[in-house]
């Protein structure tokens, strides 16, 4: 799907629109394993030209124009998958599916809310397929019923264009500091203790084979104030 988005006023989703049509260039540098910098990332979203739309399902792999051609979407997730707060490539192909948070509640959003028996029952597999594969912790909770869900299901996403279509892709997990007014992280340490007790809870190991495609950025919100009138 293709979702339209307004303009935010608030939080995680404001800022990131704001850093990406507005002032990219504030973004943290990238890991090394990445090779490029921050100018050579071309956004597919959320672009102010393009509404602030957001993508999901079979549109965010149409905005990024890449086939799924050895394992399909549709055979890994049910409809109304993942919305991806931003998209994005770079000159060299590599795909990055982008999530944003500016305060630590954002990240527990429950369990998943499907309810037809086979969606679950095709999430659930999915799941447990990228667990194996990451060598989570057995004892780990189902994660389909995690308060993480939704960094299992985007970690899954991950697995399924990386490892099961060998597509060159990265998770980048941004998140800001200094939100003050949603009470966000002041310090980088904040944020790695909370993805620690996330991470803990689904039962990664400290070192897994999507580790070095998992990128986590801090952009500063008071930086973005600087140089953008409000």
């Amino acid at each position: 799907m293709r979702i339209p988005q307004l303009p935010a006023s608030k939080g995680s989703k404001k800022w990131l629109q704001i850093l990406v049509n507005e002032c990219p260039n504030l973004l943290p540098p990238l890991p090394g394993r990445l090779q490029l910098k921050t100018s050579d990332i071309q956004w597919s979203s959320p672009l102010q030209c393009d509404g602030y739309f957001e993508y999901q399902d079979d549109k965010f792999l149409n905005r990024l124009e890449i086939d799924l051609e050895q394992y399909p979407l549709n055979e890994f997730w049910p409809k109304r998958g993942p919305q991806w707060d931003g998209l994005a490539k770079t000159g060299a192909g590599k795909i990055i599916l982008v999530e944003a948070k500016s305060h630590i509640g954002e990240m527990q959003s429950g369990g998943s809310r499907a309810t037809d028996p086979k969606s679950r029952q095709t999430i659930s597999s999915s799941l447990n397929m990228t667990r194996q594969s990451l060598g989570v912790n057995p004892g780990a909770a189902d994660w389909i019923s995690s308060p993480y869900f939704q960094y299992a299901n985007r970690l899954a996403h991950l697995y399924l264009l990386v490892k099961l279509n060998v597509i060159d892709a990265y998770l980048m997990m941004i998140y800001f500091l200094n939100d003050a007014e949603q009470k966000g992280p002041t310090q980088i340490s904040e944020w790695e203790e909370a993805i620690r007790e996330q991470n803990a809870c689904l039962g990664l190991p400290d070192d897994h084979h999507l580790s070095g495609r998992v990128i986590s950025l801090y952009p500063n919100v008071r930086d973005i104030k600087q140089r953008v009138s409000f």
